[in-house]
């Protein structure tokens, strides 16, 4: 392998996992990897050390060592990303990467499903979250975790005596 051309990391860090995608400088996949939550509202720290798993899993696969990061650029679609202060947080992170570029796992989403181009998704899962892409611009609804707003999601349990039980 050519060691004078960079590479790409693709990183979708939600709540639940981490999953990443190695890729040479013409978007060819080299090795992919896995780790836990790499949610940045548990720490910085902890979604670094989920991403950097997931890297030496990709790494490996694709017969690499972390000396390759300093030509990595990379980019980051993280739950928990939703302000530039949790976004700088990450950026100014002392991290291995040449460059990381640093949003939402539903903005990254929305991209991916559309290819780039104008769209909108729904999130359903362990959160719940909306979003919409039109001409550059992005409009979020919801996406905030549980523990604030997030009754449309998988975490939520059915209200008392939703199920048919008498209540109180």
């Amino acid at each position: 392998m050519n060691n004078d051309h960079s590479f790409l990391l693709g990183v979708d860090g939600g709540g639940t996992s981490c999953r990443v995608r190695l890729c040479d400088a013409s978007g060819r996949t080299l090795g992919e990897g896995r780790a836990g939550s790499a949610n940045v509202r548990l720490g910085v720290d902890q979604a670094y050390a989920a991403i950097l798993a997931a890297t030496d899993e990709a790494l490996s696969v694709a017969g690499l060592d972390r000396s390759v990061l300093v030509r990595t650029r990379a980019g980051f679609g993280l739950a928990g990303a939703v302000d530039e202060a949790r976004k700088n947080a990450v950026r100014q992170y002392r991290h291995p990467f040449a460059a990381v570029a640093v949003e939402t796992d539903a903005h990254t989403a929305c991209l991916g499903a559309h290819g780039g181009g104008n769209g909108a998704i729904l999130i359903l899962g362990t959160g719940s979250c909306g979003v919409f892409h039109q001409d550059g611009r992005f409009q979020n609804v919801g996406g905030w975790g549980f523990m604030i707003s997030d009754q449309g999601s998988g975490a939520a349990g059915p209200e008392p005596g939703a199920s048919g039980a008498a209540g109180p």
